[in-house]
């Protein structure tokens, strides 16, 4: 468990009520940033003088009772692949230096609609691909905070700010998540509306939250979904409330994928200790080896890992990036526009025909689960000189779209470790409630 995190919506009360100063809340998360981010790297650029302007105004209209939402005053960070038109977005890269977005990305215009503060731009490796940054784990700094949403992990695990939006396309937001302690919420594909957000792979980037709480992740995505929507028609997220949600959770699918045996017995130790808290709650929990139906799932969602999963990033992130010149690249963006040479325009359609398949069977285990799980990670944060860690836990349910939530409820050689709880296509509000659901009871009992 972190108890860094810095929930802001668990002082809500007290803030409307003016107990709280949401000027002193924003001075204070720059305090912070000053106190620990040479430590950890997590920020590019900061906006304290417009955070305090904002600040004074958020606090006038709590005053005069005329709050714009839940998360008025509210300070965030994003990362650094999202344009902001006030922070410059840059990318990791050279070829962006000082670079200002003409506006912001739908979903900062979002948040900013909500009267949230956007504090400052987060890390991410080079163009959200790359294999390493200088960011560090704020529980131990020769440890890797994950990638490629490094900064928004490091941040909120910190407890600078309550979230941090972050971006996946295999695994860069739910293992940042696991490693640094928070709460991450991928959504569904496309429920996010993704304008403004350099592209990597269009059918598998995300744009999701790092919070520290189920609530807090809930709502920030609730509210960006509000002013403009998703892609492909997706309305925005209907309900807003997941607290005090009374669940009877009867059957729960546990995948392992191909990393449970290289993630080590204390790791597979706490994970069943989690199982143990959840089967005592009265849920029945199938594990993959022992229904035929998961292992044959489980099977194929290992197969494209390594090869589907990667052939389409490949094949999607020709453009823009062969047209950017070759030295501003990453050894292993550089790897994959070579592996793209070798898939041409059918094998990408059998590629994207063999995934609707694929959804559609998975889709169809509604009626039979309640909800998935498995490990975030494949353990804790390795050391800062190895990697950003493995991405095979994260990969299956961005390949497929659905929404996934890394919760923090395990510690493995005093360092957090996440528990990823899987959901349905376009049925996110109601993960939502049960992963806070689960989350209080296991920590509560």
């Amino acid at each position: 468990m972190n108890n860094n995190l810095f929930s802001y919506l668990n002082i809500q009360k007290e803030i409307s009520s003016g107990k709280i100063s949401v000027v002193d809340i924003v001075q204070n998360t720059f305090k912070k940033i000053k106190s620990l981010d040479p430590k950890i790297n997590a920020f590019t650029n900061i906006s304290e003088k417009k955070s305090l302007e904002l600040a004074i105004k958020s606090e006038k209209r709590y005053q005069e009772k005329k709050s714009l939402s839940a998360l008025d005053g509210c300070p965030f960070a994003v990362k650094d692949m999202i344009n902001t038109s006030d922070i410059p977005t840059e990318m990791n890269s050279r070829f962006f230096l000082n670079w200002h977005a003409p506006v912001d990305a739908a979903c900062v215009k979002a948040l900013k609609a909500a009267g949230a503060i956007l504090i400052g731009k987060t890390v991410t490796t080079p163009f959200a691909v790359g294999h390493t940054n200088n960011t560090r784990n704020p529980h131990n700094n020769k440890k890797t905070p994950g990638g490629s949403s490094s900064g928004s992990g490091a941040a909120v695990g910190a407890g600078i700010v309550p979230f941090a939006l972050g971006t996946q396309t295999r695994g860069s937001l739910l293992r940042p998540a696991s490693f640094c302690g928070a709460v991450g919420f991928k959504p569904t594909l496309n429920s996010i509306h993704m304008g403004g957000i350099h592209p990597l792979s269009p059918t598998l980037d995300h744009v999701g939250v790092i919070g520290s709480t189920v609530n807090d992740t809930w709502l920030a995505l609730y509210y960006m979904s509000q002013v403009r929507g998703g892609f492909s028609g997706h309305k925005p997220f209907k309900y807003k409330n997941i607290l005090n949600k009374k669940q009877t959770i009867k059957r729960i699918g546990i995948f392992k994928f191909d990393e449970w045996n290289k993630s080590g017995i204390a790791t597979i130790t706490e994970f069943e200790k989690i199982i143990e808290k959840i089967k005592s709650f009265g849920c029945k929990l199938i594990f993959s080896t022992n229904e035929s139906e998961l292992l044959n799932l489980e099977k194929e969602l290992i197969y494209i890992i390594e090869n589907d999963s990667i052939n389409i990033l490949a094949y999607e992130l020709d453009w823009p990036y062969n047209a950017y010149p070759r030295d501003i690249l990453d050894d292993r963006i550089i790897e994959l526009l070579e592996r793209k040479k070798n898939i041409n325009t059918s094998e990408y359609i059998k590629l994207i025909k063999r995934r609707e398949i694929l959804i559609k069977k998975v889709q169809n285990l509604r009626k039979n689960y309640d909800f998935f799980m498995t490990l975030s990670s494949s353990g804790p944060a390795p050391e800062i000189k190895e990697s950003t860690g493995s991405r095979h836990y994260q990969v299956p349910w961005t390949y497929l779209g659905f929404p996934s939530i890394s919760l923090p409820l395990m510690s493995v050689d005093k360092m957090p470790v996440g528990v990823q709880i899987l959901g349905f296509k376009n049925y996110d509000f109601d993960l939502a409630i049960k992963a806070n659901f689960i989350s209080d009871m296991i920590k509560n009992n």
